[in-house]
Order: structure tokens, then C-alpha cells, then sequence
């Protein structure tokens, strides 16, 4: 999908779209009237010329409907994460600074897969595995410990415990113009650990006073 395709579908959609949808509605208007009020002895001359142009402009919006409808189920994907405006009619809404910046921590994979501009990565980082107790997996990165509840996976065939999360590009730079962007941080998706099980047990006197992963990797990570 290319940008001058997304900029004349959802202009269709936005803009042209309701507006030929009025002037149908208009015109169905004026015909009845026209049919129901009029005297004049070309009434059904003048509302079949109406009809015609009605029918014109439905066929031709059905059409434009499916040459663009792919469009639709695409930009039902786009949300703040990776757009700064949303199109209205005539125009765009543009968000602001400090709203882009809240939603740039929106963890939202699936909908940033099913845009076709984008590339997925897989990004990983290095941590240690320290143990478990009754409520959560426990892991070292440098001298800083944190803590992890779900989305552990251990696996004795993995070369090395680390961090599991995905980053997404655009393919086509040009979509930046219109104001998509890169999300700015790496999706966590899970924590795989390199060995067969999790028996090891570990004893921590206040769990609160331990940060959790989204807490420790808050500035790079998204959770």
C-alpha cells in the first residue's frame, strides 16, 4: 500500500464520500418533491433526469468503494501509537506532543502486524535468572534485581535468559510525511530462561521494594 493510495482512500472515505452522499440525499429530496408538489407536466422528465444522476452517483461510489476498501480494515488498526492526526472531513485532527508521548507507551503488537507498512524485529536483552517464590520469577540485570509474573518461559535448549520483545519499523519512509511514526519502544512479549524447570527457590523478605520488569526497563520497554 503505498502513500498516494492511503491519502486518496481515506480522502475518499472522509471527504468525497459524505459529500456525494449528501448531494444523493438532496437530490432524492427534491425529487419526491418534485413528483408529489409539482404541476408542471415535465415533473416525471425532470425526476427520472434525477433518478439517473442519483443512480450515477451511487454507482460511482460503489465504484471508488471497491477500488479503496481495503483501506477500511487497514486503518482500523491505526490508532495514537503510530499516527499523530486522524482524517475528518475536509481536514485532519492533529494530537498534540505530551498525548503522542502517552500513547507511545500503548503495547499494541497486534495491531502494529496487521498494518502492512510496517517490519517487525525481534530484540532481545540479556538478564539473569536469580529464582521464584510464591508469587513471581525473580531476575538480575546488572547489580538491579526485578521481578516478572507472567510470560516466563524456560527452556533448557535456549543459548542464554534474556528479554523477548519486538520492534516495528516503517518499510516506506513517506508514510512519516503524513504523520505515522515508528513505535518508540520495544514490545515485551516474553522472558525466555535457558534451563529445564524453575525449582529454584529464593527467599524475599519485601517483594514490593523489588521493581517490576515494566518498572526496571521503563524508559526502553513497553509492557
Amino acid at each position: 500500500m503505498t502513500v498516494e493510495f492511503w491519502l486518496a482512500a481515506e480522502n475518499f472515505y472522509n471527504t468525497t464520500m459524505v459529500a456525494v452522499a449528501v448531494v444523493i440525499l438532496v437530490l432524492l429530496m427534491l425529487t419526491g418533491m418534485i413528483l408529489g408538489y409539482s404541476k408542471s407536466q415535465h415533473k416525471k422528465k425532470i425526476a427520472a433526469g434525477g433518478g439517473v444522476l442519483i443512480l450515477g452517483l451511487s454507482v460511482w461510489l460503489v465504484a471508488g468503494h471497491m477500488r479503496y476498501n481495503e483501506f477500511l480494515e487497514v486503518n482500523d488498526h491505526v490508532t495514537p501509537l503510530v499516527r499523530d492526526r486522524q482524517k475528518t472531513f475536509g481536514d485532519y485532527t492533529y494530537r498534540s506532543e505530551n498525548d503522542m508521548q502517552y500513547f507511545g507507551k500503548l503495547h499494541d503488537p497486534d495491531s502494529v502486524r496487521a498494518l502492512e507498512m510496517y517490519r517487525e524485529e525481534t530484540v532481545t536483552e540479556p538478564i539473569t535468572y536469580v529464582g521464584k517464590d510464591a508469587n513471581f520469577f525473580y531476575f538480575e540485570q546488572g547489580d538491579e534485581l526485578f521481578k516478572q509474573r507472567t510470560n516466563v518461559i524456560f527452556d533448557a535448549g535456549a543459548e542464554e535468559t534474556e528479554m523477548v520483545g519486538s520492534t516495528f519499523h516503517l518499510i516506506d519512509e513517506s508514510f512519516f510525511e503524513i504523520g505515522f511514526r515508528n513505535p518508540p519502544y520495544i514490545m515485551y512479549d516474553h522472558i525466555v530462561v535457558s534451563q529445564e524447570d524453575d525449582d529454584e527457590l529464593i527467599d524475599v523478605e519485601n517483594d514490593d521494594f523489588v521493581d517490576t520488569a515494566e518498572e526496571h526497563f521503563i524508559r526502553t520497554w513497553s509492557f
